[in-house]
């Protein structure tokens, strides 16, 4: 339904990017390590691997629960 517009996927030039920031607060840390090689299927559990990338994943734990406020504004 939609028509295309000819513009390139994403943010056009010109635009000022957002991006979400990195937290210097983290409440857990995972580190994920192979355990075997997938090329060759042997262990690689002895070997000393390098960080590869990193990021972060903000998450809401569920239940969320409703607050509800009532601001009262005196008139004076």
């Amino acid at each position: 339904m939609r028509v295309k517009s000819g513009k390139s996927v994403g943010g056009q030039e010109g635009h000022d990017g957002h991006t979400l920031l990195r937290q210097n607060h983290v409440d857990n840390e995972i580190m994920l390590e192979p355990h075997y090689c997938t090329h060759c299927g042997e262990s690689v559990e002895h070997i000393k691997g390098a960080v590869l990338e990193t990021r972060q994943m903000i998450d809401i734990p569920l239940p969320v629960a409703e607050l509800t406020v009532l601001y009262d504004r005196e008139v004076m």
